[in-house]
Parts: structure tokens; sequence; C-alpha cells
């Protein structure tokens, strides 16, 4: 499974989309600045490897479902000590359930991790 990136203006985030799977990523750091290590991931194909790189404890994150409003998608977030990640469903995939999205990432990550 691979996400394709597409790193926001100045370096602040990295989205990370996984058409295939019917969801995304957000990767940024906690304290909003940019991120350099961002740069080389714009229009490249990712793994769950390269984001391991950001999130090294990614199977251990503790994750919170993010409340709905009338501009998000279904959605799940996570912080470690110098990142956070939220994961939002694709409106057409399905998703309804909050382990289900977080469940997703887990299995992108542990495919391609190694």
């Amino acid at each position: 499974m691979v996400g394709v990136g597409t790193m926001w203006p100045e370096s602040v985030a990295l989205a990370i989309a996984v058409p295939q799977d019917g969801w995304s990523l957000l990767l940024r750091r906690n304290d909003f600045q940019p991120e350099p290590g961002f740069a080389p991931y714009h229009g490249r194909d990712i793994h769950g490897r390269e984001v391991a790189l950001f999130l090294p404890n990614w199977a251990a994150l503790q994750w919170s479902h993010v409340p709905h409003n009338l501009l998000s998608r279904f959605e799940s977030s996570a912080k470690d000590a110098l990142y956070q990640v939220n994961v939002q469903a694709a409106h057409a995939s399905g998703v309804r359930h909050h382990a289900e999205l977080v469940e997703r990432f887990l299995r992108f990550m542990r495919r391609s991790a190694k």
C-alpha cells in the first residue's frame, strides 16, 4: 500500500493520501514550526517506513476521535513527542467508526514500515 505526499506551504505539514484504502493523513510538528524533512516527499509515493521516520512510536500512539463538524470528515488524531498525526476517512470510504479508521492507518504502517 502506498500514499502520495503533498507538502503544505512553508513545510508546516505533510498530507498523505491513500486513495486505494479510502483515507488520508496529515502530519505536522506539535509546535507548528516548519519541518524541512517533509520537502523530499512532496509529490512522491510514501510508504509506512517513511512515515515511521517521523513517528517511530506509531504502534503505541494513543488515538482520539475528532468531533464531527460541517467541514470535516470522520477523523482521529494522535500525538507523540514531536509530531501530531490526523487520519481522515474519505467521504465514499464507508468508514464510520473510530477504530476502523485507526486500523487502516496501522495496517498501512505494518505493511510497509519494515
